[in-house]
């Protein structure tokens, strides 16, 4: 019986690593290779190998222990975990459980739950400008986008829409049209580009950038609506 991963533990365990490590880059990318290794491991039967651990072994010098994890059910495991990593998410869906039968396997689900947590948290510390960017959820709407630029006092009004808009479309490569067409409602009232969502996306952005005065005059337009 394979013990339950911790995220947390293997997070700190590693962390504790890392801040005694003096080549930091190695350090990750060889945690990350430890998993890969995992994950790449031939095995002779593809649904249900009885094999033994030392056929499975630990990446050397890795912080998290391989062995510890199911290895009767190494091949769903692998399959699982890489159908996650292609759809981002950490959670196992129905079809997977119930096609590798893995509905009494409460251990094994927890574990591949983790190690993708835990992979996936490795590559942001190998990347963390890509990283960086998706904890500010950048990926704004054409809208959120222009109530940001308004938020930060960019001034709309001085101008006429059709200038400004055509200013957007080189610098920020948005729609000519659109753009004139949502700057005239972009300063007030409730509207198909001043909705709560939106206006809720863009109070988001700048708290997680820091800036609480833009942040809490975006909240109380919300609260005015």
């Amino acid at each position: 019986m394979s013990v339950v991963l911790n995220i947390e533990e293997l997070k700190q365990n590693f962390e504790d690593a890392y801040q005694n490590t003096y080549n930091k880059t190695y350090l990750v990318d060889n945690e990350i290779r430890a998993v890969e290794n995992f994950l790449e491991i031939k095995i002779t039967n593809p649904d249900w190998p009885d094999i033994n651990e030392e056929y499975i072994p630990n990446h050397i010098d890795a912080i998290i222990d391989t062995n510890s994890l199911n290895i009767y059910l190494h091949s769903p495991f692998q399959k699982i975990f890489k159908s996650m990593l292609l759809r981002g998410e950490s959670a196992i869906n129905s079809g997977e459980e119930n096609h590798y039968g893995l509905t009494s396997y409460e251990e094994t689900k927890k574990d591949i739950a983790t190690l993708f947590k835990y992979y996936t948290w490795l590559q942001t510390l190998k990347n963390p400008e890509e990283a960086r960017k998706k904890s500010l959820n950048l990926h704004l709407t054409h809208k959120q986008k222009l109530l940001a630029l308004y938020y930060l006092d960019l001034d709309f009004n001085s101008y006429e829409n059709k200038a400004i808009a055509k200013v957007l479309e080189a610098v920020l490569d948005l729609s000519f049209e659109n753009t004139r067409k949502y700057l005239t409602y972009i300063s007030s009232g409730k509207n198909d580009v001043r909705t709560k969502n939106n206006l809720e996306t863009v109070r988001d952005l700048f708290q997680k950038c820091g800036l609480e005065e833009i942040k809490n005059k975006i909240q109380e337009d919300i609260e005015r609506m």
